[in-house]
This record gives structure tokens, sequence and C-alpha cells, in this order.
């Protein structure tokens, strides 16, 4: 997007904003007038550390995930987050990809008992920050199994 007006127009009731689009790649046969339909992708990043966001605690402003150490034991690692998309959170700081994170997840079952633990890498991908325009997030190589 190149640019986007700051007044809007209203039309039956509807606001409207002008938006001015470059358009990459091939254009041929796209003339003014011509309906489109485009997908439009206002930031991308690559080789972006994910986690599951089930795996981040916040308390006090301070983030953590549950890691494990050398003896498989589960400790508290304070990381910076980034952007969340989903449900995968950034990790910009505090662990690496290949770091083993633990994921507390709940299994609905008779009387809510049921819960089990998954350990998960962490890995590097891509993801767009702010979502995907039409549903649904395609999560990289990453090995987190996004």
């Amino acid at each position: 997007m190149q640019s986007v007006g700051i007044l809007p127009s209203t039309t039956s009731g509807a606001v409207t904003y002008p938006v001015v689009v470059a358009v990459t790649g091939d254009p041929d046969g796209l003339y003014d007038g011509v309906a489109v339909t485009a997908k439009i992708v206002y930031e991308r990043r690559t080789n972006v550390l994910t986690v599951p966001s089930a795996a981040v605690t916040t308390a006090d402003g301070v983030s953590t995930v549950k890691t494990l150490d050398a003896s498989g034991t589960a400790v508290a690692t304070t990381v910076t987050v980034g952007e969340t998309v989903g449900n995968v959170t950034e990790i910009l700081t505090g662990i690496a990809e290949g770091d083993e994170v633990v994921v507390v997840t709940f299994t609905p079952g008779s009387g809510n008992s049921g819960s089990t633990t998954d350990r998960q890498s962490g890995g590097s991908g891509g993801f767009p920050s702010g979502g995907p325009p039409s549903g649904g997030m395609t999560q990289g190589n990453g090995s987190n199994g996004g």
C-alpha cells in the first residue's frame, strides 16, 4: 500500500478512505475501472522465532516460558515477546531455536480434570505481523508444529 487518505467520504452511511496501492508483479490486463481481488500484505518478516502462545505466561509485565534444562526439569525462562498472530507468539530474546519449550494443554473430559504436557522446540520461520488479511496464518519452516 502506497498511501491511505486522511479525509474520509461517506456513501450510503459507509465511510471510505481513498487508498493508493502499488501493484507488484505482472499488471497486464489491469485497467482503470476494472474490478480486482487483491491481498494486501502490509508487513512481511522472515526468520522469526515463534512458540505456541499457550507457552507464554505474562505477569506484572514480565513474560516467561517454561524450558527444559539439561536434566529435563522445567524452568521458567524470561523472554521478550514481539508480535502475536493466531496461536503463535514471536520471541525476541530469552530462548533460541531448538530450545525445548513446555506447553501445557487442557483436554476437556469428565470433570474437566484431563491435562497433558507437550514438549516443543522453538523454531524459526516467517509470519506476517498483524495477521494475514484473508484468514489463517502461514507458518514458515519452523519446527514448532505451526
